[in-house]
C-alpha cells in the first residue's frame, strides 16, 4: 500500500494537483466498480480512488473488506461490526456506496436480504442479472426500500436476452422501480452498437457501465482510457444528456493492466471534462 499512494500522489501532481480544474462538467455523477481494484481489499481500494474526487464507487459482492477482517466480504452476512468499519471507512475517504453488483438474489429471500443491506449504507441501486422470473421480487422489495434495481447483462450468451436491447426494454415496460443497466464494454464485445442499446432504453436506464475499447466487436478486446479508443463516447454522453439521464457514470476495468490507476484517472478526467 505504501508504494501505491506515492504514484497516486506524483499522477495528480503532473495532472495539476487533482483531477478537477476550471473545465470539469460538475453535473456527472462519476463512480468505479471496485472490481476494478479487485486485487486490494475494498480498505486499499477506498484509500486508492479517494484522491479522485468521485461520488461514490459500486461494491461488488466478493471483496476482502480488510486485511484486519480477510473473512469479511461486502454482502448481506456482513456482521454489525464490519458494516460499523465499513460505514467508518467510507466517512474518512469521503466516498459512498453509490451502487451494489453485480449480485444475484436467487430467491425471495436472497432479494430482500440484499435490499436490506444496501439501504444500511445509503446506498440507492442494486445492480442485478437475476433471472427473470425474480424481477417481480425485485420490483416489491425496490418500492419497500425505495430503490432502483438495474439489469446487467454481459456479453452475448445463453444465460439470459439482457444483451438484446429490445428484448429488455419490453420487459421494463412491466416494472417502475426496474430498469437497465447498460455495460457499454461487453456491448462492444459482443458486436452490439452500444448507441442502439442506450436509445432502445431511453428514459429506462439506472445505472451504465461507460467504457472505452481499441477494437469494436472483438470478444477477447480490454478496456483502454475513455476517449483512447474506438467507441464514440462522447456522442454517448451527448446521448444520454438528451434523455436527462441522472445516475452514475461507473468506469470498470475487468483485466490488470500495469497503468490501472492512471487509466482509472484517465477516464474520471474524461468525465470531468465532456
Amino acid at each position: 500500500m505504501r508504494r501505491i499512494i506515492p504514484i497516486l500522489t506524483f499522477f495528480s501532481l503532473l495532472c495539476g494537483c487533482s483531477v478537477f480544474n476550471s473545465e470539469t462538467v460538475s453535473h456527472r455523477k462519476v463512480a468505479v466498480q471496485t472490481y476494478s481494484l479487485h486485487k486490494y481489499t475494498l480498505e486499499q481500494t477506498l484509500e486508492i480512488l479517494a484522491p479522485m474526487g468521485l461520488d461514490g464507487v459500486e461494491c461488488y459482492p466478493e471483496q476482502i473488506l480488510s486485511k484486519s477482517m480477510p473473512d469479511a466480504r461486502i454482502t448481506p452476512s456482513m456482521t454489525k461490526q464490519q458494516r460499523d468499519y465499513l460505514k467508518a471507512l467510507f466517512k474518512k475517504n469521503n466516498l459512498k456506496m453509490a451502487s451494489y453488483g453485480v449480485c444475484f438474489g436467487g430467491s425471495e429471500k436472497g432479494v430482500r436480504e440484499i435490499c436490506e443491506f444496501v439501504k444500511d449504507f445509503g446506498c440507492e441501486n442494486v445492480i442485478t442479472e437475476d433471472r427473470e422470473d425474480l424481477l417481480p421480487v425485485w420490483e416489491k422489495y425496490a418500492e419497500k426500500y425505495g430503490l432502483t434495481v438495474s439489469i446487467h447483462h454481459h456479453k452475448k450468451d445463453n444465460r439470459n436476452r439482457y444483451y438484446d436491447a429490445d428484448y429488455l426494454s419490453e420487459k421494463l415496460k412491466n416494472y417502475k422501480h426496474i430498469k437497465g443497466n447498460p455495460d457499454i464494454g461487453h456491448l462492444s464485445l459482443s458486436g452490439i452498437e452500444p448507441m442502439y442499446y442506450l436509445k432502445a432504453l431511453s428514459g429506462r436506464i439506472g445505472s451504465v457501465h461507460f467504457k472505452d475499447q481499441p477494437q469494436f466487436g472483438d470478444p477477447n478486446g480490454r478496456c483502454v482510457p475513455l476517449g483512447e479508443g474506438i467507441l464514440d463516447n462522447k456522442a454517448m454522453l451527448a446521448e444520454l444528456d438528451r434523455q436527462g439521464y441522472e445516475g452514475y457514470y461507473v468506469i470498470e476495468y475487468e483485466e490488470d493492466v500495469p497503468s490501472l490507476i492512471e487509466d482509472i484517472q484517465k477516464c474520471v478526467m474524461f468525465l470531468r471534462q465532456n
